[in-house]
């Protein structure tokens, strides 16, 4: 979570730690039950896309 909380605080705008662990987590469970075949690098770089959307 330290590497997370490094990352948004140079994010422009205050985003929660707490808030973006539960979008990210909904997030990927969605796209792991879309499609079994993409990698995790795929799947994280999506769901951190729409996370701090």
């Amino acid at each position: 979570m330290a590497a997370v909380d490094q990352i948004l605080k140079h994010k422009a705008r205050a985003i929660d730690l707490h808030i973006f662990i539960k979008l990210y987590d909904q997030y990927e469970h969605q796209l792991e039950q879309q499609s079994l075949h993409r990698s995790f690098r795929a799947i994280s770089a999506r769901v951190m896309q729409l996370a701090l959307e």
